[in-house]
């Protein structure tokens, strides 16, 4: 609750929630009631419902009682530490001084052309390689 922006995936959300959430929607009355989270910005990472398409991934910004989608491509690779590469991406985007949607895109590409390139690579994990290469991309937004 002393947070101010939350980052969990979809994963996580539904732990935290104990539920497995089928849809957004859902989460909200719960985020409200089971932690009272009704002031914090929250971006849901890595959701794929019944509504996403088959080649993307959906990122979640849930404010002030709003919902806003923000697609991004899905790459069939899942290294351990992407979602600490989207975090670190949004808050350097929000530092830029963009706004929260602005921000989830930017970090969304970053993250994808990062997993782009590794997959082009061969390669499953991280390397130091990725994080500079993600902050050209970020550059370029």
């Amino acid at each position: 609750p002393l947070a101010n922006l939350l980052t969990p995936n979809k994963f996580d959300l539904d732990l935290i929630l104990k539920q497995n959430l089928t849809n957004i929607e859902e989460s909200r009355p719960l985020l409200n009631t089971t932690f009272n989270l009704s002031k914090q910005k929250i971006v849901v990472t890595g959701c794929m419902f019944a509504s996403t398409a088959t080649d993307e991934i959906d990122n979640y910004i849930l404010e002030n009682n709003h919902c806003i989608s923000v697609s991004g491509k899905k790459i069939a690779l899942h290294p351990a530490g992407t979602g600490d590469l989207f975090t670190a991406h949004l808050q350097l985007s929000i530092l830029k001084g963009l706004n929260l949607p602005q921000a989830v895109s930017n970090a969304s590409k970053a993250l994808t052309a990062s997993l782009k390139n590794m997959d082009l690579q061969k390669r499953t994990e991280f390397d130091l390689q990725d994080l500079l290469f993600s902050l050209q991309v970020i550059k370029n937004c």
